[in-house]
């Protein structure tokens, strides 16, 4: 996952100006394969990326934290006297396309930080 689609996360996040951080944790004890459909993860991941670059601030890094079976994007979003609302679409989306890989999307904030978290369905090898 982290060599094709976060690295493509990656370098559009950094040509917009942002500075990102990427942790790889993985256990090597854990046997799994993850399921996933290429055209869908794609669009997920472009989701996400389309949004930071709408509404994260970019003086801030974004944080991405791949496993074995997830990736959790965290970023500080914009505080503006005019800010663009969401109708959370974006959001929608991520859910039900990866309802459609089995796996789930989730997203919440905790002060002005702005967490994304997809998780992969696994089969154990």
């Amino acid at each position: 996952i982290k060599d094709n689609y976060i690295d493509n996360c990656i370098i559009e996040l950094e040509n917009s100006g942002f500075k990102v951080l990427c942790n790889c944790i993985y256990d090597k004890r854990m046997q799994c394969t993850i399921v996933i459909k290429k055209n869908l993860l794609k669009r997920v991941i472009n989701n996400i990326t389309s949004n930071i670059v709408k509404y994260a601030d970019t003086s801030m890094p974004v944080t991405i934290t791949v496993t074995d079976t997830s990736v959790v994007i965290k970023n500080l979003y914009k505080i503006t006297d005019n800010c663009t609302e969401s109708n959370y679409m974006g959001t929608s989306i991520c859910e039900e396309l990866m309802a459609q890989m089995e796996g789930t999307y989730s997203r919440w904030t905790d002060n002005h930080e702005y967490y994304e978290k997809i998780v992969f369905k696994s089969i154990s090898s």
